[in-house]
Formats: C-alpha cells, structure tokens, sequence
C-alpha cells in the first residue's frame, strides 16, 4: 500500500469509528440547541420589556385620562366659574365691595431693594479647632 492508502485507512479504522461519528452528531446536536435556546431566550427577553414598556405607557395614559377627567369636571364646577367671572371680569357677590389699587410707583418697588446684609468676615479656622467646636459646644 502507498502511504496516502494507509494514513486513509489507518484514520478510517481509528478515527471515523461509527461510535466517534455519533458523539460528534450528539455533540454538534447539542451546539445547534444550546444556540437556539440562548437565541430564544433573548427574543423572550426583549418581547417582555416591549410588553412591560407598553405597560408602562398605558398606565400614564390612563392617569392623564383621569387627569384630564378632573381637570373638565374642575372647569365646569360652579367653584370654577365663579372664580374666572370675579378674576377675569371683575364680578363680585352680592354685598362685598371691589377695591382696585394703583399699581406702584417706582420709588415703591425699589424701597427695599437698596438693604442689603453685609456678609461678616470670619477668620479661617483649622479643621481641628472646628472639630473641638463641633464636640464641646
């Protein structure tokens, strides 16, 4: 035999033994699960945070639906009404009397703005002295 014939043979005999073919199927098997498991896994994962994110933006919805709800049913309340008619056109009840001011003057407004808190200087201090006056005082 050439020796090409007997490597073939020799690996025929001891590598591609049916006992090895089947734990190489098994094991590439097993590769091929193991990745469509993880796979599988993952777009689980990303489904159940789209499905928690639409969760989420269902619940805000709905709270501003209330929001909305409490908002329509304070504009129509009579409290409402009455308050925009005294604001806003200058109505008032039976019995009380509207007062309106001039608004201020300019020497007015600036009053007090010209008084101001100096600021004292203090010393610096070390970081041990403040610890004793922190402690004993």
């Amino acid at each position: 035999m050439t020796p090409i014939k007997t490597k073939l043979h020799h690996l025929r005999t001891t590598t591609f033994t049916p006992q090895n073919l089947i734990f190489a199927a098994a094991l590439i098997l097993c590769g091929i699960w193991a990745v469509s498991a993880i796979s599988t896994m993952s777009r689980n994962w990303d489904q159940q945070r789209a499905v928690e994110a639409a969760r989420l933006e269902k619940a805000r919805l709905e709270l501003e639906v209330e929001m909305a709800k409490l908002n329509q049913a304070y504009y129509l309340s009579p409290e409402y009404q009455e308050l925009v008619a005294r604001t806003i056109l200058n109505k008032a009840l039976e019995g009380e009397t509207l007062v309106r001011l001039p608004k201020n003057s300019e020497r007015a407004q600036n009053k007090h703005q010209d008084t101001t808190i100096a600021a004292t200087p203090t010393e610096p201090t070390s970081n041990f002295s403040e610890w004793l006056r922190f402690l004993f005082q």
